[in-house]
C-alpha cells in the first residue's frame, strides 16, 4: 500500500531540489592509503547516504564541502574521489573547498546555491547545529541526518547499558563537542 504523503514527498524532491549537499565529517590524507580510507567514518557514511539520495533525485548534483585544515588536500577532495570510486558522475560533483567550519560551509554553500531547495547531508548529532547555521544564511535545507549513535530506545536494557564504557564516552565527547559548538556561534552572533 503506497503512502500518498511519502508520494506526495518523493514528487516535490524529484521536480524541485536540485542539490544534495555533504558536510565533511574529517579526514587523514596518508599517500599510502587508498582514498576510501582517507575519509573519516563519519563522512564515509555521509558520502554514502548522499549517494543513496542523488540516485533517487535525477538530474540532481553533490556540493561535497570542507576546505584543508590539517592536510595540504581539501576534504572536498578527497570526498570527490570517493564518490568517483562510487560511480558518480564528476561532472556532478561540485567541491566548497574554502570552509574551515560549519559556518563557513554554510556562507559558502549559499554563494554556490542562492536560494534553491536543497538536501542536507550530516551525522544526526551534528544535524541540529548545522540546520541552525543555514538557517541563518536565510536557506531551508531539508534534513537528511546519517550515522545515527541512538538506533532504538525502546529495545531492551543489557548489564553494559549500565557501565561506563569507551562508546559512552565517545558519545558524550560528540554531544560536548556539539553544545559548545552551539554555545560558540550564539555567543558569535552566528546562530
Amino acid at each position: 500500500m503506497s503512502n500518498p504523503e511519502q508520494s506526495s514527498i518523493n514528487d516535490y524532491l524529484k521536480n524541485h531540489v536540485k542539490w544534495v549537499v555533504v558536510l565533511g565529517g574529517g579526514q587523514n590524507n596518508h599517500p599510502q592509503l587508498p582514498v576510501t580510507n582517507q575519509i573519516s567514518p563519519e563522512s564515509l557514511v555521509r558520502l554514502t547516504e548522499a549517494v543513496r539520495i542523488y540516485r533517487a533525485i535525477p538530474g540532481s548534483k553533490i556540493i561535497l564541502s570542507g576546505g584543508a585544515i590539517f592536510n595540504r588536500v581539501t576534504e572536498a577532495e578527497t570526498l570527490s574521489k570517493t564518490a568517483v570510486i562510487m560511480n558518480i558522475n564528476p561532472r556532478d560533483l561540485v567541491l566548497e573547498d574554502k570552509s574551515t567550519d560549519t559556518e563557513e560551509e554554510a556562507r559558502y554553500i549559499q554563494k554556490i546555491i542562492g536560494k534553491d531547495p536543497f538536501i542536507l547531508v550530516t551525522s544526526a548529532f551534528h544535524m541540529p547545529r548545522s540546520m541552525a547555521l543555514f538557517q541563518k544564511q536565510g536557506l531551508s535545507p531539508i534534513p537528511a541526518p546519517t550515522g545515527y549513535l541512538v538506533k532504538d530506545r525502546t529495545a531492551a536494557k543489557k548489564p553494559d547499558d549500565f557501565y561506563p564504557s569507551p562508546a559512552g564516552l565517545f558519545k558524550a565527547q560528540l554531544a560536548l563537542h556539539e553544545y559548545l559548538g552551539i554555545i560558540w556561534s550564539k555567543l558569535r552572533g552566528k546562530l
